[in-house]
């Protein structure tokens, strides 16, 4: 079955909690040698300010570090040059310590955003339950919410299909 997600703003894509323990302290150079990026490179995104910490490679790198410059690794992987790099992150809130595996980019309307997995509700479980305890209030409330997002579907492939020219 498919995973669903709910779209927010990037900040909520931010890291957090900053007060993790590193049970193996690694370096700046360990971080920029898997990823297999140069020492150069990361100097070069301090320089233009992509980075707001000097990646010295044999300094210890502390998890809100990490998570900037795993965002930014994740980014150059893609073939991004630094250039492309500022104009892409320039709506973001600096430092750009986000959680890379949440973020999207709408190539479309030129934003971020970040996704959150949605609960999936057990829809005919509940509606099991209630028929059997004769709850009506819940099983009302079911037929609602269906009818509502019935019609949001219907009105958003009513809107498809005018934007579309054929």
């Amino acid at each position: 079955m498919a995973d669903y997600y709910k779209l927010l703003p990037p900040n909520h894509a931010r890291v957090k909690s900053q007060e993790q323990i590193n049970l193996f302290q690694s370096t700046i150079g360990e971080l920029l040698k898997r990823h297999r990026v140069s020492n150069e490179r990361a100097q070069a995104w301090y320089q233009a300010e992509l980075l707001s910490f000097d990646p010295q490679p044999n300094k210890a790198i502390e998890p809100p570090q990490e998570a900037e410059l795993t965002f930014l690794l994740s980014l150059a992987k893609m073939g991004l040059s630094d250039e492309q790099l500022m104009s892409l992150l320039k709506s973001l809130t600096k430092p750009y310590r986000y959680e890379s595996s949440t973020m999207l980019y709408d190539v479309e309307r030129r934003r971020w955003l970040a996704r959150q997995p949605v609960m999936k509700i057990d829809v005919f479980g509940c509606i099991q339950r209630a028929r059997e305890e004769r709850d009506v209030m819940t099983l009302r409330e079911i037929a609602q919410e269906a009818l509502k997002a019935l019609a949001r579907v219907a009105e958003g492939a009513i809107q498809q299909e005018e934007g579309d020219p054929k």
